[in-house]
């Protein structure tokens, strides 16, 4: 997969930034006898494997995708071994703060640490595996939101629209009915109106930021469900903000849109 590879070297990329990380590669297989004989530590290795479709945990459609790490480091000749583990600890922390929660700019769910453990190695090489994991999204619309602020000028909220097992789209029958007074049944037509329900699943912070401006001006809103396309519709968002901070930075939440 072509995604696959996007996503990798960018992860690669941004390891490479990480303080304390001597060197990255890509690995297929490793051995010991290669690990002892490391020149550049600490090094890491890295492995990407995609896993299968996502089901309702995942709570969007996508392929899961996990990453392979290998952070690997040799014990310099007389250091003591409980400060070499910290040493290398500091740099996970580092490595962790740089990606976990991180979606890369890319079409993906943030990524996450899916297992961490100790590799049981030689004594001088301290070896810890790190599996993270993300979701690449199988379906997403380029969709935005337009509207007037207070100060009446256009703004524009662009996202990426993921189907959900919570998003509903649908178009609402207004029409009135009732009975007469002589048991007859009447009914009153109106346009039908289009209601849609949008599930959001960790967006970053700066779009939960323009997503509660809009809520805040309140007023009608304008959707495009493909942002290049024809409006879909002018609209009105009906529920509360329910936003909540999934992960650090992270924001999960719906929002409730019915047509004019």
């Amino acid at each position: 997969m072509r995604e696959v590879a996007t996503i990798a070297q960018a992860f690669f990329d941004l390891s490479a930034t990480v303080a304390g990380i001597a060197k990255v590669e890509f690995i297929t297989g490793f051995s010991l006898d290669e690990l002892k004989h490391l020149a550049r530590t600490p090094l890491l290795l890295i492995s990407p494997h995609t896993m299968y479709p996502t089901y309702g945990r995942h709570r969007q459609r996508g392929t899961q995708l996990l990453l392979n790490t290998l952070l690997v480091s040799h014990n310099r000749r007389g250091e003591r071994a409980d400060s070499v583990a910290i040493a290398l600890m500091v740099t996970l922390d580092a490595l962790d703060a740089a990606v976990v929660n991180n979606d890369l700019g890319l079409a993906i769910q943030p990524f996450d640490i899916y297992q961490r453990k100790a590799v049981e190695v030689e004594k001088g090489l301290s070896v810890v595996r790190t599996i993270y994991s993300t979701v690449i999204y199988d379906d997403l619309a380029e969709s935005k939101f337009t509207y007037l602020s207070s100060t009446n000028i256009l703004q524009t909220v662009e996202f990426g629209l993921v189907s959900t097992s919570f998003q509903v789209e649908e178009i609402r029958d207004t029409n009135d009915y009732d009975w007469a007074l002589d048991g007859t049944f009447k009914g009153y037509v109106r346009a039908s109106k289009k209601k849609y329900e949008l599930r959001f699943i960790m967006i970053p912070e700066a779009l939960k930021t323009q997503l509660l401006a809009m809520k805040q001006v309140g007023g009608e809103i304008t959707f495009y469900r493909d942002k290049a396309e024809e409006a879909t519709m002018t609209c009105f968002w009906s529920n509360d903000f329910n936003f909540y901070e999934e992960r650090p930075r992270c924001w999960t939440g719906s929002i409730t849109i019915h047509e004019s």
